[in-house]
């Protein structure tokens, strides 16, 4: 018997994404990453190939080039790249997220302790709602810029601007002074 040999016209890819130059690597608990074939599917829409994928995680596809979408945390910070995967070789490919993650808290004076039951909404310059939610120390990933924290408690509504800076996790306190927002 003769054994031929097949040449496979597919490679693999490995991906995972840092925040800046000297950060490590952003881990699964915050970031997948979605790959989409060039052509389009029935709707218009690019073709999904491989969802969630995890950091990592090597996923094997046809030689050709894709689109990814990082997704770190779900409110904003996205990443697109065009990928190439080449047969027979597994690529290791790198995305920087210009994101960063924030915990808030309500407090009385600055240093002072969260205060509970807080509803919160992150809001751009513009005005359009990015996320929210409830907690004394919620934290987001928000790409990188400047938003408005707004912070509900009780009968009382405070704000503070807050610029996000790749690659900075940071702690927001927001006073809970007299600076009411009119509701």
């Amino acid at each position: 018997l003769k054994a031929d040999s097949v040449v496979l016209n597919a490679g693999g890819v490995r991906l995972s994404a840092i925040t800046g130059k000297d950060q490590p690597p952003l881990g699964k608990d915050d970031l997948s990453f979605d790959i989409f074939a060039q052509e389009l599917d029935s709707h218009g829409e690019p073709k999904a190939v491989a969802l969630d994928v995890a950091p990592g995680q090597i996923v094997r596809l046809p030689a050709k080039t894709y689109s990814v979408v990082a997704s770190y945390g779900d409110a904003n910070a996205r990443t697109t790249a065009d990928i190439d995967v080449k047969a027979g070789k597994l690529s290791d490919v790198t995305l920087t997220e210009k994101a960063a993650k924030i915990t808030l808290k309500l407090v009385s004076s600055e240093g002072g302790e969260a205060i509970a039951d807080t509803r919160w909404s992150i809001l751009t310059q513009a005005g359009d709602l990015v996320t929210s939610g409830v907690g004394a120390f919620p934290s987001f990933v928000l790409a990188e810029g400047d938003y408005t924290v707004i912070a509900n408690h009780e009968d009382g509504q405070f704000q503070r601007i807050v610029t996000v800076v790749s690659g900075e996790d940071s702690d927001v306190e927001v006073l809970a002074t007299d600076r009411k927002v009119a509701n």
